[in-house]
């Protein structure tokens, strides 16, 4: 009897309570949940409302996964879309929200889950940042950084662009991509892939020349550009094909203005970098002089 009052009762005891409380926890959670998901949906309607003020309701469109889109929803009145999207801040994943209207023009962005330093890279989220944004389009022009939170001015820029993917996709109005090869070859159907080391990728652009594509480091990260050779060395032309620059800004270096000096060259002599946008010039300029470094030797893999 004594073992089952010192130790059988205070267990049994033990259990009942786990018990109880246990299932007190899951009632608590069953009638709370709808409320705590009810407040989410009025909280986030909100703002989807203060990014989209002449929407009268939303509903989600479901399209296949697009990357850093988080959810689309559509004005019931055809006003206009609001969109979540991310990008990579300073500190992690930053949630954007933006207010597209039936114009394609920003109606409102606004800062939501992120990871940012507070009162540097957390200014994003502060009107004077945000209000840049209202009436502008997916190119961002004119949009300026904050001094001292680069970084998250940048990831902010990019995950309004992103959301302009969604934006795309929902209304059909995506533009159709042109194969770069096609644009500086477009008297070549057949392109045939050759194995240059040093490069990403190069081609044989039928019998009329050799396409070699390299990476230079620009602001954001890599920047991949292919450029176009004849026969003898001189470049056809050069197209950026991937790169994480700031619209606007580092973009510059994407231009014709700048890319079309290329044009006729065997190296890069005497092209100068991009005022506004120097880190950007310089990848793109690096990422050329791989490619004229490695003419001959793609040459050489013709024979």
């Amino acid at each position: 009897m004594k073992i089952m009052k010192d130790f059988v009762l205070p267990s049994l005891v033990l259990t009942l309570i786990c018990l109880v409380v246990s299932a007190a926890l899951v009632f608590t959670y069953q009638f709370t949940t709808p409320y705590i998901e009810e407040a989410a949906k009025r909280e986030a309607d909100a703002a989807r409302m203060e990014l989209l003020p002449k929407a009268d309701g939303f509903s989600p469109v479901e399209l296949e996964e697009i990357e850093s889109v988080t959810e689309i929803y559509k004005a019931n009145n055809g006003e206009g879309y609001v969109i979540a999207a991310t990008s990579k801040g300073f500190g992690g994943v930053m949630n954007v929200m933006v207010g597209i209207d039936k114009d394609g023009k920003i109606s409102g962005v606004k800062l939501m889950e992120n990871a940012e330093t507070a009162g540097l890279g957390s200014n994003v989220g502060e009107p004077a940042f945000t209000s840049q944004f209202i009436g502008k389009d997916s190119d961002l022009q004119g949009v300026e950084k904050i001094s001292g939170a680069s970084i998250s001015s940048a990831a902010f820029q990019t995950a309004v662009q992103n959301a302009y993917k969604g934006y795309a996709a929902a209304t059909g109005t995506g533009e159709e991509q042109v194969d770069p090869k096609t644009e500086l070859f477009p008297n070549v159907s057949q392109f045939t892939p050759i194995q240059v080391d040093g490069a990403q990728e190069a081609y044989q652009a039928g019998e009329e020349g050799l396409l070699i594509v390299t990476q230079g480091e620009g602001y954001n990260g890599p920047i991949t550009v292919m450029t176009a050779f004849d026969l003898k060395g001189s470049i056809l032309g050069i197209r950026v094909t991937e790169h994480k620059e700031t619209p606007g800004v580092g973009t510059k270096a994407m231009d014709e203005a700048f890319t079309s000096q290329f044009t006729g060259k065997t190296d890069t002599a005497g092209i100068q970098t991009v005022s506004g946008a120097t880190f950007s010039s310089k990848g793109v300029l690096e990422a050329v002089n791989q490619a004229t470094a490695l003419f001959e030797k793609a040459k050489e893999a013709l024979k």
